[in-house]
């Protein structure tokens, strides 16, 4: 009767880490969805919300975002060029803050006009900062996920219309 108990547990457990594996791959795979959404498995849907084994685990790390970085390439009167990795800020905060409005980007992906926008004004922080600076390519690179690996996201130029006394 022991072994029997035992043989029952070990199937039942084994049977809800399937479900478990089972939740959390079907995001991945519309086969896997079109099989749980059958009406075949409406009792096993049913013990998935009752055990809560139907959450897909999202509750660990909702909706992570790719990471973004940013680039200024300024090439100046001279001829000469120059890749800016980041812009260093005087304090952690304004830098925190800054780190903050580029996240920002994603948010607006869909109006062009305000991407265009927002990365002139992170090219007239580079003018700024760089007086002699005669034009400045904004570039954008996206973190995947998956494959983790930097890939180009947007890129924008900028040219200084008013030279300020440089010839």
């Amino acid at each position: 009767m022991k072994k029997y108990k035992i043989k029952l547990l070990s199937l039942f457990f084994t049977l809800h880490l399937l479900l478990v594996f089972f939740s959390m791959m079907m995001p991945y795979s519309d086969k896997l969805s079109n099989i749980w959404d059958s009406k075949y498995f409406t009792p096993i849907r049913v013990y998935a919300v009752y055990t809560g084994t139907h959450i897909q685990f999202d509750f660990f790390a909702p909706s992570i975002n790719s990471s973004l970085k940013v680039s200024y390439l300024v090439e100046y009167f001279n001829g000469e060029t120059e890749l800016i990795e980041e812009l260093s800020e005087k304090s952690r905060e304004s830098q925190i803050r800054y780190e903050n409005i580029m996240s920002n980007f994603f948010e607006i992906e869909e109006d062009e006009s305000l991407r265009k926008a927002m990365t002139a004004s992170w090219a007239a922080k580079v003018f700024s900062k760089r007086p002699d600076a005669k034009k400045v390519k904004v570039k954008i690179e996206l973190f995947e996920i998956p494959q983790m690996k930097w890939s180009d996201y947007y890129e924008s130029s900028f040219e200084r219309k008013v030279t300020a006394g440089i010839p």
